[in-house]
């Protein structure tokens, strides 16, 4: 592995959502964390009432064409 290389944006970007889910666990934030992960990776439809919100304000685009995490 010494000689492969990541790209610094796939890095920085999981690196920001280990933070963000390690922040929420620290609250001790309740939720079904399943559908919230389900809604960032694979586009599903929201189930939460921020989620909606998102969906409303971002115009429910599908999934192919959102920004990747």
């Amino acid at each position: 592995m010494r000689n492969e290389t990541v790209p610094a944006d796939s890095l920085f970007s999981n690196r920001m959502q280990g933070m963000t889910l390690a922040v929420i666990g620290q609250l001790n934030a309740t939720a079904n964390w399943h559908r919230v992960m389900s809604e960032w990776i694979y586009g599903a439809a929201a189930s939460s009432p921020l989620g909606v919100a998102e969906a409303e304000f971002f115009g429910a685009r599908p999934a192919s064409t959102r920004r990747a995490a």
